[in-house]
C-alpha cells in the first residue's frame, strides 16, 4: 500500500488541509505503520498500540485494503484483551482485521468511516512476479480470511468503495528502491 499512502500524504492531505484552514480545522493523519518499535513488537504491544491509535482518530476512520491480509500475532496479550475485550471474539485474525473491526465494523452507527478496496483490475495490471511476491496472499487459508473480510466490509452500512490503479513500470518505488509502482490514484485520492 506504499503508493496509496504516498498519494494521500503528498497529494490528497495537503489539498484537504488547505481547504480546512479557513474553517480553523486541522488535519492530523495517523499511519499505523509509524511508531511501533522493534522493542514494542518483541514485547507484544502491537495490538494494543494499533487499537489505541484507532481510538485517537475517533469519530473518523479511513481504511484501504488491498490483496494482502496482514500480520497475524501469535497471541493477544492480556493487557490488550483487557482494554479491548472484543479481540477475544476474533482469534487468529490479523492486526489489520482487528483495526478494521475496531474502527468501523463493531457498532458502526455514529462513526464516520470510509473503506477503500483496491480493485482486481489494479492487481491484474501488476507484473505477475511482483504481484505474487508483494501484492497477493499465496496461502489459500489466508486468501479465504481476506475474502471473508472484504465481503463483510462490503455488507457494512458505511461507504465501502473500490478504487482502481495501474502499474507504472518506469515510476520509481522509493521503498523498494526499484522501478515499477502503482499509479493513476487520483480517483482514490
Amino acid at each position: 500500500m506504499h503508493a496509496e499512502r504516498d498519494h494521500l500524504i503528498k497529494v490528497t492531505f495537503p489539498v484537504l488541509r488547505e481547504r480546512l484552514l479557513p474553517h480553523r480545522v486541522e488535519l492530523y493523519d495517523i499511519d499505523l505503520r509509524w511508531g511501533i518499535t522493534e522493542d514494542e513488537e518483541r514485547n507484544q504491544k502491537v495490538v494494543r498500540l494499533c487499537l489505541e491509535q484507532v481510538d485517537e482518530c475517533r469519530p473518523f476512520f479511513l481504511a484501504f485494503l488491498g490483496h494482502r491480509y496482514g500480520w497475524v500475532p501469535g497471541q493477544i496479550p492480556a493487557d490488550a484483551t483487557a482494554k479491548y475485550p472484543f479481540v477475544a471474539r476474533f482469534p487468529g485474525v490479523s492486526v489489520t482485521e482487528l483495526e478494521l473491526r475496531h474502527g468501523a465494523m463493531i457498532d458502526p452507527q455514529g462513526k464516520h468511516a470510509l473503506v477503500m478496496l483496491r480493485s482486481e483490475g489494479a492487481l491484474a495490471s501488476i507484473p505477475e512476479a511482483t504481484r505474487n511476491r508483494d501484492f497477493l496472499e499465496v496461502d489459500p487459508t489466508v486468501q479465504a480470511k481476506l475474502r471473508r473480510l472484504r465481503e463483510e466490509l462490503e455488507a457494512c452500512p458505511f461507504p465501502v468503495q473500490p478504487y482502481s490503479a495501474l502499474w507504472n513500470k518506469p515510476l520509481y518505488d522509493r521503498v523498494n528502491r526499484t522501478r515499477g509502482k502503482l499509479d493513476d490514484l487520483d480517483d482514490f485520492g
